[in-house]
């Protein structure tokens, strides 16, 4: 059998709880509050930097963390604005433009969403790239390696990188391989399951059909998915939690769209 060992508690007890690594890291966020995990040792520890989205009393908290080129990347919820910390998770060494120079969160190291007026709601990370979701759009940023200058930003947005498609549910994010998934939505009310790849070309990989459904369901804001492989396979699955149309008679809660990624 297989046996575990219990290293901390969260302080939240319901919700969706993302992970990320740099190796000898794992970042942990809930929701509201961070944490990390020596790989080492295991010793498990919640962050109470100062400057992490909020550690006080988690308000803003983040729901999305990434890891690219070694620095964490975690969303400050509510707002327009994400966080990176010092890259390999290693303290700063004395560097007198930076404020807190003993913190491994600097409230100077963040990145906005600009593009449009709507907030960050999801993250995801691919072939390095960190791909910012909003209600109403979306945004591709990178490492653009300008920390060290007056600016300070080591992320910003790649130009020409803006797909005029949102996100409806911000836990149906998610990856397969170099290719992006999400349930969409779009300023005129559009809802629909659409892909992306390093093109940055929104597909819609949903029937007319199969959105007519998903829209009359009462609730597509919790939706979530995930992926699995089977006999050859590789599927994206849609679970929504709400899924019993208004019009419906069947006694039924929720409902699932099965997509077969090889097919």
């Amino acid at each position: 059998a297989t046996s575990y060992n219990k290293v901390g508690d969260l302080n939240t007890s319901s919700g969706i709880v993302r992970f990320a690594d740099n190796t000898d890291t794992v970042l942990l966020v809930d929701g509201q509050y961070g944490y990390t995990i020596n790989t080492a040792d295991n010793t498990f520890s919640q962050i109470t930097d100062e400057n992490f989205p909020g550690f006080q009393d988690g308000v803003n908290g983040p729901s999305f963390c990434a890891c690219i080129d070694t620095y964490f990347i975690v969303n400050s919820s509510n707002t327009n604005k994400y966080y990176w910390s010092a890259p390999g998770y290693f303290p700063y060494a004395f560097d007198s433009t930076k404020p807190n120079i003993k913190n491994l969160w600097n409230a100077l190291d963040y990145g906005e969403k600009l593009g449009d007026s709507d907030n960050i709601i999801g993250m995801i990370q691919t072939v390095n790239l960190l791909w910012v979701f909003g209600q109403q759009s979306i945004e591709i940023h990178k490492n653009v390696g300008a920390g060290d200058d007056a600016s300070g930003q080591q992320f910003g947005r790649m130009d020409n990188c803006f797909i005029n498609f949102g996100c409806a549910a911000p836990d149906s994010i998610c990856k397969y391989g170099n290719t992006v998934y999400w349930l969409s939505s779009d300023k005129t009310g559009t809802v629909g399951i659409f892909a992306a790849d390093s093109s940055f070309q929104p597909q819609r990989i949903s029937t007319r059909g199969v959105e007519t459904r998903i829209q009359s369901y009462s609730n597509i804001q919790d939706a979530y998915s995930f992926v699995y492989s089977h006999n050859g396979h590789s599927y994206i699955v849609f679970q929504f939690s709400h899924g019993t149309p208004t019009d419906d008679q069947e006694q039924v809660t929720g409902a699932t769209w099965v997509y077969d990624i090889t097919n």
